[in-house]
């Protein structure tokens, strides 16, 4: 996830959003400061932008829900949380006359109104009455690189050894893509695209990885029969066409894919995340255990193989 990115000082005049007073007043000497105390610091790199579009929260003066201890009752809390609703509608008006769009509201863990807006409009949304703050929101995105040392893989590694070697893991889903490099496949395009899901071509499939498998669906199964055809057309190859059991057996015992793409070769220890951004894909929690792949859903839909 990425981190908030810290003030710098370098910057620190251009936050005075300098207007001059008056149609003709000399921009040198006649200011007007915009009042930016209330607005994440975060932000402040970024005001020299004027026309650059955020998403912010607006905190409200009022506590959140869950902070009033006296309610007890589900009929208080949804009644207190309708109250403050109300008083956030108040400046829906004044929200939209600065061009900003309102995307959400909470009111139980917390009391604030998402936006979208422009830096220029910062300062004067902190202005309206009853906000306290405007808080930036963090942008969060998808990795499995941190999952693992999250729940103390490395250490088990480190302390006792072992990583999953000698063991064998079935994963009951959609099927592996053991041409992926994080199976210790090619990890190309062109290697998962040229493989047909129906045969298994020669010296393609069992791998060093993926030791076995069947396929008891094939890739048009669906058990309803709304995303294909609900009777099952099974063969040998059990290439993933979903990405889930390919997700899966990756948190499970996955090598791990660097950043050049190619499978991570160990160690499996506590220096194995030192630098997470070593990795694509990270290392799943036994790395490496063998895998068998069966496969019960088709590319889409539900399944009645299990």
């Amino acid at each position: 996830m990425k981190r908030s990115i810290a003030s710098l000082a370098a910057i620190c005049l251009l936050l005075g959003a300098m207007v001059p007073t008056a149609l003709g007043a000399d921009p040198t000497r006649h200011f007007e400061k915009a009042d930016v105390s209330t607005t994440d610091s975060s932000f402040r790199p970024y005001l020299a932008d004027p026309d650059r579009t955020v998403t912010v929260v607006l905190q409200m003066d009022a506590r959140p829900v869950i902070a009033a201890a006296s309610l007890t009752g589900r009929s208080e809390r949804q009644s207190a949380a309708k109250r403050l609703r109300a008083e956030q509608g108040k400046l829906d008006a004044r929200i939209k006359r600065l061009g900003a769009r309102v995307l959400d509201r909470y009111q139980y863990a917390y009391n604030g109104i998402k936006v979208r807006t422009t830096n220029a409009k910062l300062a004067d949304l902190a202005a309206l009455p009853g906000v306290v703050a405007v808080r930036r929101l963090p942008t969060y995105e998808r990795s499995n690189v941190r999952g693992v040392p999250y729940v103390g893989a490395p250490t088990a590694w480190q302390t006792t050894g072992v990583t999953g070697l000698g063991q064998t893991i079935a994963v009951i889903d959609s099927g592996i893509d053991y041409t992926h490099a994080n199976f210790g496949g090619p990890g190309t395009p062109e290697a998962y695209d040229d493989n047909d899901p129906a045969a298994v071509e020669p010296d393609s499939f069992p791998t060093a990885k993926v030791i076995a498998g069947h396929d008891f669906a094939g890739d048009d199964y669906d058990a309803s029969g709304d995303e294909g055809s609900p009777t099952p057309a099974p063969d040998e190859d059990p290439l993933d066409c979903g990405d889930h059991g390919s997700h899966v057996s990756g948190i499970a015992a996955g090598q791990g894919v660097l950043a050049d793409h190619s499978t991570y070769p160990g160690p499996y220890d506590a220096s194995t995340f030192a630098d997470p951004t070593d990795f694509v894909v990270g290392p799943g929690v036994a790395p490496d255990a063998k895998l068998i792949a069966l496969k019960v859903f088709g590319c889409l839909g539900g399944t009645h193989l299990v």
